[in-house]
């Protein structure tokens, strides 16, 4: 199916978005997405985001590849330009992430079966405003508790505590310039009851509202370079007229 093959190309190819809210953008962009790992290889699309569009283009097994979301329509097309076919999936929310405004709430259990949620309080985290949230779930007859504070106007978890003892902290270290953009340079940094301790590093982008670089543990890398503001062509979000629709378009290992 092409949801399976989507999230495939997608764990390759997709930056991790700050944000989790599904929406369109408020600033329209074109750029390079890198994607670095550990042993030197690397993996290069171009991108383009528009008012109500996402679009990828890459090489997979030598052939051109084009991934375009629609939000607004709840719709993903896979695109083979070399063979003219397409397959498409619908009723699929896409998170883009690029609102900077509020989100409605802040509650992490929407949208979640099973567990409910408590709101604690506010409170303050280096400044920024969060809400704080007791989240249960019953296992095996046992009610397990954590405690998650998100940030009020982003709707990002600053800080989270799970049963198990772990814990994950979301922290802003200061601002640096990458790529030529102003950024807010963020830690993540989990801690485990053994000791164990790991951090991952973010770039974070306000005036697209999106993070433009990441560095995670082991080495693993993946940025946008080359961002350009300004309005995207309407057509490249379309499949042409006279492409094939089928039902399994992506080639073959």
């Amino acid at each position: 199916m092409l949801t399976a093959r989507l999230i495939l190309i997608c764990k390759l190819l997709l930056l991790l978005i700050l944000s989790q809210r599904c929406i369109a953008a408020t600033v329209e962009f074109s750029a390079t997405a890198i994607q670095t790992f550990p042993q030197g290889q690397s993996k290069v699309a171009k991108m383009n985001v528009g008012s109500d569009g996402i679009r990828r283009e890459y090489i997979h097994n030598q052939y051109t590849i084009i991934e375009i979301y629609r939000p607004s329509q709840g719709v993903q097309y896979l695109v083979l330009p070399q063979q003219k076919i397409y397959e498409v999936a619908k009723n699929r929310s896409v998170d883009t992430g690029l609102s900077k405004t509020r989100p409605e709430s802040t509650n992490p259990c929407t949208g979640i079966e099973g567990e409910s949620c408590k709101l604690l309080g506010k409170e303050k985290i280096r400044g920024r405003v969060a809400d704080k949230w007791e989240i249960s779930r019953v296992v095996r007859g046992k009610t397990l508790k954590a405690l998650i504070w998100v940030d009020v106007d982003r709707g990002q978890a600053l800080r989270q505590f799970f049963p198990d003892g772990s814990a994950v902290e979301l922290l802003q270290t200061g601002n640096e310039e990458i790529s030529n953009r102003n950024t807010e340079k963020w830690v993540i940094h989990l801690t485990r009851p053994d000791g164990y301790s790991e951090k991952t590093f973010q770039w974070y982008d306000p005036e697209i509202g999106i993070i433009i670089k990441e560095v995670m543990p082991g080495g693993y890398i993946r940025e946008l370079k080359d961002i350009k503001l300004g309005k995207q062509p309407e057509n490249i979000f379309e499949v042409p007229a006279n492409f094939k629709k089928v039902q399994s378009a992506m080639p073959a290992r």
